[in-house]
């Protein structure tokens, strides 16, 4: 469920994390949707990076050529979920610094990444926009995917 700003940004990483966990099993539900229509594809994928699920899912809808249709549009639809991960990252592997009689600092964990105001809305919004993705991939996972990839195997039959 979407959550309301109060302020507090631990509460706000705790939530980015929690729904970047969710977002996490959703992608993983659509890739075994895609291992349970495809015997020769990689299992080892479900052990991999997000990013990495990410790419081999738009490489495996692309190369069975099903973008079209019910998919036209998800490969940019999955680089906006890349996009939200890598700034899931960015907060829950960075530090906050609280900065008595001035603003928190977020040191990002990448090496040559500057140093940031933390800032409590940022993650509110982070989180709520990462809930948003939820209906959309298990809409995916649990009903379009399958028969896309069905629909698909009976034209090329």
């Amino acid at each position: 469920m979407p959550v309301k700003n109060d302020g507090d940004l631990i509460r706000g990483v705790g939530y980015v994390a929690v729904y970047a966990a969710y977002v996490e099993e959703a992608i993983e539900e659509v890739i075994k949707v895609i291992l349970g229509s495809d015997s020769t594809a990689d299992s080892n994928i479900l052990k991999q990076q997000v990013s990495k699920q990410i790419k081999f899912i738009k490489d495996w809808l692309k190369e069975k050529n099903l973008l079209g249709g019910l998919f036209q549009g998800f490969d940019q639809y999955l680089d906006y979920v890349k996009t939200l991960m890598e700034r899931r990252n960015e907060i829950i592997h960075g530090r906050i610094y609280a900065v008595p009689g001035s603003v928190d600092i977020l040191k990002p964990a990448r090496p040559g990444m500057p140093e940031r105001k933390a800032d409590a809305a940022e993650l509110y919004d982070l989180a709520n926009d990462l809930y948003e993705m939820l209906a959309p991939l298990n809409t995916v996972s649990m009903f379009r995917l399958a028969r896309h990839i069905q629909e698909y195997e009976q034209i090329s039959d």
